[in-house]
């Protein structure tokens, strides 16, 4: 583990940003994570292997070719017809309508993934796509969160912008995967991101817009 001003400056401190919760199945705060592999932060640990994706010091910058991040196969990310929320700071270079923050693990099996704030279910041979209101902009700091709330039927997306409602939508479909990879369609190959991921969480369960205001506030200082 490489050492560095992130690493050393007490306002980077793990858990300051927010109170530990067992619901919390994924964080990387990429802009302290360097090296070619590394765990996550959160109580699983999962261990993570970087291709290209160069640290920066605000998170990791991704070529859009080729550059992913891969975190494992742990059962905690599998989010087989289960609730969950998925936040991440990102940073746009292009405007690609199939660029991924958060991808499964294969494009065979059921998949899905944020593409620049939708949310993409496929399933061979359908597809089925909800979005957000707000389309982020090019080369700006945005967060971004969407949640999935399995017990409704409808109005069961929730989009989020900056730590406020981006709409709301209905999706009938059931997600089986790990979510596992970050900065492309899944581990195999496609939709890469081109810009920068400052930081990611993934929940298994439906966060509030209260709590998605709070996580929003407490890390913005380091991305405006």
């Amino acid at each position: 583990m490489k050492t560095g001003i992130h690493w050393q400056n007490p306002k980077y401190a793990i858990g300051q940003d927010f109170t530990p919760d067992p619901s919390l199945l994924l964080h990387l705060p990429l802009h302290r994570l360097d090296g070619a592999c590394f765990k996550s932060r959160d109580a699983h640990g999962h261990p993570c292997t970087v291709t290209g994706a160069l640290w920066r010091p605000h998170g990791r910058r991704l070529d859009g070719e080729d550059d992913k991040i891969v975190c494992g196969t742990s059962p905690a990310l599998n989010i087989t017809n289960n609730d969950f929320s998925l936040l991440a700071w990102v940073y746009r270079n292009e405007d690609d309508a199939h660029s991924t923050i958060l991808g499964g693990n294969t494009l065979d099996a059921p998949n899905f993934s944020i593409e620049a704030g939708r949310i993409t279910h496929l399933a061979k041979p359908s597809f089925a796509e909800v979005a957000a209101d707000t389309k982020p902009p090019l080369l700006t700091w945005v967060m971004l969160g969407v949640s999935f709330d399995n017990s409704e039927a409808t109005d069961n997306v929730r989009f989020y912008y900056n730590g406020n409602a981006d709409g709301t939508k209905s999706l009938d479909c059931d997600f089986a995967d790990y979510l596992n990879c970050i900065g492309a369609g899944s581990n195999a190959s496609a939709w890469y991101w081109s810009g920068y991921l400052g930081e990611v969480w993934i929940y298994n369960r439906v966060l509030s817009a209260v709590e998605i205001a709070h996580i929003y506030r407490a890390t913005k200082r380091r991305y405006r």
